[in-house]
């Protein structure tokens, strides 16, 4: 039997998932009948309250509105009284055809639906696909300035880039609220995107970031003037940037400025500094280095300027971190090795652009210090703070020299040995010998309500996850007031490892994070692991926390539960015993009597009470 995602196809409906309880946290896991390549989440919700998933795969993007209120079904016409007696009446005094209908507003039902046990997630009320015919390998959405919630343009509006298989750089602007008709939406939007090309070379990273506009004249009223500008940066064997002025009123793209600028090495991903006021770009690439590269030349030209084409030495290289050097392998004696180092897997910027994230493939993290405050003792080109995670493989795992240890074949089934096999049954794939490390890191940024910036990190390495819920926080209790670093640990406070993922053997394709709703941004709440959106293969994972539904509802349910559950225990206690008695009982009544001995067992006496 052919697999799931091959039999049906690319543009049905997502089934519903199955769930996984674990501790306190829920996992969904949605069988797809596609490829994804990449995913996102947008930072801001839709008019009816949903939040918008975008992910890429084999033939375009597709769109998901997760929760919120449903779109209320289209009224139908009621018939006429005497339908078959109508004549149908034709005036040839106008000489001007009858104008188009208007669109029909778009309704939502009155409330949200309802969480209870049985489904304690929000189900998709909409799905749109727009089919590009080429496989979506990255998407990028722009940084949103902190008023963006305030501004009709960017509140009602999502506006990303994405780059396709074919090299093909394409902008798009899209609907933040869901669409009544997602087909004729979806082919709508296809047709309507905005195209680039970034050369023959496969493109290996994408960044966006939204700058003001520069204008020499003087602010007028005209709707059709330039508010703002979109910097997309492309990377392969050479970095493509364009300079896009944008009109959200008609989303007219205005002329297109491009730059390229040629790489000494291959790049692998790319990334903005967060910072309204820079537009740093941060690249890594294939020799183990990471460069900054200011293209300030490319936004602050003249509006006059009438080249479609800027040279290539226009823009300032700032300065470039270098991995360390792999060890020395064991038992090489005299022999001279050449020195390489480590490959980067992932960067990122991290305390607000003041440090930089890096994940090496030996399972090696550490932060490089943009700003040098920390560095007084030692080279800024060292990490300030680093360690090993706890997965990653060691030096005398990796060492095929040394004979393994017989392992015997009769070893006891413990609760300890039996929770490592399961685990290890539904994980993504190990790192073996010989193997190709993967890994990423993904940020999520969110500014309290007394204006502190707190953010989250959540690094994957093969098929685990660690997560650093408040880096400002880890960064401070990681370094001292001196300027002197100590040495982090993957099992210190601050960075934590997160088991039981079940990703069914697949590699893990991006991780982004849920933005914490407005009653839980506080800093209690924000120092706990979010929401994620895992995505995998053929299949995305959401692990959310769980949580009592909300609400005068949801306290009315829990307790006519705990009254009905109180109600029916002298019943179910009396049946288990009958059972056991003539031997029937399962091991679930089994399980219940052993709850109820341990409730019904006295407290312990501690101190010298009479």
């Amino acid at each position: 039997m052919a697999p799931y995602h091959e039999r049906e196809d690319v543009t049905s409906s997502i089934r519903d998932p199955r769930v996984t309880k674990r501790e306190r946290k829920t996992q969904l896991t949605y069988d797809l009948p596609h490829r994804i390549r990449c995913a996102a989440i947008y930072p801001i919700p839709a008019s009816n309250g949903s939040t918008v998933i975008i992910y890429g795969h084999d033939r375009g993007l597709r769109i998901l509105w997760r929760g919120g209120r449903r779109i209320k079904a289209a009224a139908k016409p009621s018939p006429s009284a005497n339908n078959a007696n109508d004549v149908i009446m034709i005036d040839d005094s106008d000489d001007e055809p009858a104008a188009p209908p208007p669109p029909s507003k778009v309704e939502y039902e009155d409330d949200e639906e309802e969480l209870d046990e049985e489904t304690p997630y929000p189900s998709i009320v909409q799905e749109m696909d727009i089919l590009l015919g080429s496989p979506v390998l990255h998407l990028a959405i722009p940084s949103l300035p902190p008023d963006a919630k305030q501004r009709p343009e960017l509140k009602d509006t999502i506006v990303l880039a994405i780059c396709t298989a074919n090299g093909e750089v394409s902008l798009l602007k899209i609907p933040l609220a869901p669409p009544r008709d997602p087909q004729e939406s979806g082919r709508t939007l296809a047709d309507r995107r905005f195209r680039m090309q970034a050369g023959k070379a496969l493109v290996r990273g994408l960044a966006v970031k939204l700058v003001p506009h520069r204008s020499e004249d003087p602010p007028s009223s005209s709707r059709n003037a330039p508010s703002e500008e979109l910097l997309i940066a492309a990377v392969s064997d050479t970095l493509y940037l364009w300079r896009v002025p944008i009109q959200y009123e008609r989303f007219q793209l205005s002329r297109v400025t491009q730059q390229t600028v040629p790489l000494l090495h291959r790049a692998v991903s790319s990334s903005f500094l967060p910072s309204a006021s820079s537009v740093k770009l941060l690249l890594t690439d294939v020799s183990g280095t990471a460069r900054i590269y200011d293209p300030s030349a490319l936004v602050n030209l003249s509006e006059n300027f009438t080249e479609a084409m800027l040279p290539s030495d226009v823009g300032t290289w700032v300065f470039a971190y270098h991995a360390p050097y792999q060890a020395t392998p064991s038992g090489s004696g005299t022999a001279i090795v050449p020195l390489a180092r480590k490959k980067l897997l992932a960067t990122a910027w991290v305390l607000e652009g003041r440090a930089v994230f890096a994940l090496l493939e030996d399972g090696q993290w550490g932060v490089w210090d943009f700003n040098g405050t920390t560095q007084s003792t030692k080279n800024i080109n060292e990490f300030a703070i680093d360690g090993y995670l706890t997965t990653a493989p060691t030096a005398e795992s990796q060492n095929t020299s040394q004979p393994r240890k017989a392992l015997s074949k009769l070893n006891p089934m413990t609760p300890n040995t039996r929770k490592s096999k399961s685990e290890a049954l539904f994980a993504g794939p190990t790192a073996s010998t010989g193997s190709v490390a993967r890994g990423g890191i993904s940020v999520s940024s969110i500014t309290t309500s007394n204006g502190q910036a707190i953010e989250s990190i959540v690094l994957w390495f093969n098929g685990d996850l660690y997560t650093i819920p408040n880096m400002q926080q880890f960064w401070q209790r990681s370094t001292n007031a001196a300027g002197a670093a100590t040495n982090g640990i993957s099992h210190a406070p601050g960075l934590t490892h997160m088991p039981g993922i079940p990703l069914l053997n697949e590699s893990i394709t991006s991780i982004s994070q849920f933005v914490p709703s407005a009653a839980s941004n506080s800093l209690g709440q924000m120092n706990t692991t979010r929401d994620l959106l895992l995505s995998a293969e053929h299949r995305f994972i959401i692990q959310q926390s769980t949580a009592p539904p909300a609400g005068k509802q949801g306290v009315a349910r829990q307790l006519f539960t705990a009254q009905a559950h109180t109600s029916a225990a002298p019943v179910s206690k009396e049946r288990d015993r009958k059972l056991l008695g003539t031997g029937d009982l399962d091991l679930n009544g089994v399980d219940r009597m052993l709850d109820s001995m341990a409730r019904d067992e006295r407290p312990r006496k501690v101190g010298f009470a009479a």
